[in-house]
């Protein structure tokens, strides 16, 4: 279930790194009846921790049925550093194309998410109907993505994300999300001086601090 979890991660994280706020970009183009529509995002916190706890609130409208020939998504992945880097398709997370509807077919012979049923929100592409699903404060586990691969591919820091999905059969763009995630470790350096110091080195030179303060008063 790594991919499972790995495209969870991905998905709800689609944000800028430079802003707390959530921005996700719908990258639909001439598509003038794109299969989804987000109505509204929330996610907390941000930046996503890995590991972490992350609590989603997300409102989506399927606009028409799921095409009969399935789903294809195409994931494309790019580190930002000084530069884009493709990240690999590698164990079948990274950039790849994935059968959505092949995946969803897990599900049928297993229950959907608990926090999808609390929700009503189906999980197959055979019980996906039109119609807006909502899913509220919802509380999801994020691993640690530096291990959900054999060789770590990913890291933590700012990536740009796009999925595209097709119609399986004909290729007709039906939908496009793009955006920028930001991970970070919960335990890592926050702010400059951690950064440029080191958090042990911080913590030092805030003992030291103290010490001084309390000599001097």
């Amino acid at each position: 279930m790594n991919l499972w979890v790995f495209l969870f991660t991905v998905a709800v994280a689609v944000v800028p790194s430079f802003s707390r706020k959530m921005n996700l970009t719908e990258c639909n183009g001439n598509n003038t009846q794109p299969l989804l529509t987000l109505n509204s995002y929330s996610f907390v916190p941000y930046p996503i921790n890995s590991p972490g706890s992350l609590t989603v609130s997300v409102s989506v409208t399927v606009n028409r049925p799921v095409p009969v020939g399935g789903l294809r998504m195409k994931v494309l992945i790019q580190r930002e550093i000084i530069a884009l880097i493709n990240i690999p398709c590698t164990d079948n997370i990274g950039s790849c194309t994935y059968d959505v509807c092949h995946l969803l077919d897990y599900f049928k012979n297993s229950s959907c998410p608990q926090q999808l049923i609390d929700n009503n929100i189906p999980c197959t592409c055979d019980t996906i109907q039109p119609g807006t699903y909502d899913l509220i404060n919802q509380t999801f586990q994020v691993p640690d993505i530096t291990k959900l691969t054999s060789w770590s591919t990913l890291a933590l820091g700012d990536y740009v994300v796009k999925f595209d999905l097709k119609d399986g059969v004909t290729g007709e763009d039906v939908y496009c999300l793009g955006g920028k995630i930001n991970i970070k470790d919960p335990n890592a350096c926050d702010g400059f001086l951690c950064s440029l110091f080191g958090r042990r080195a911080l913590n030092n030179l805030e003992a030291l601090g103290a010490l001084l303060w309390h000599w001097i008063w």
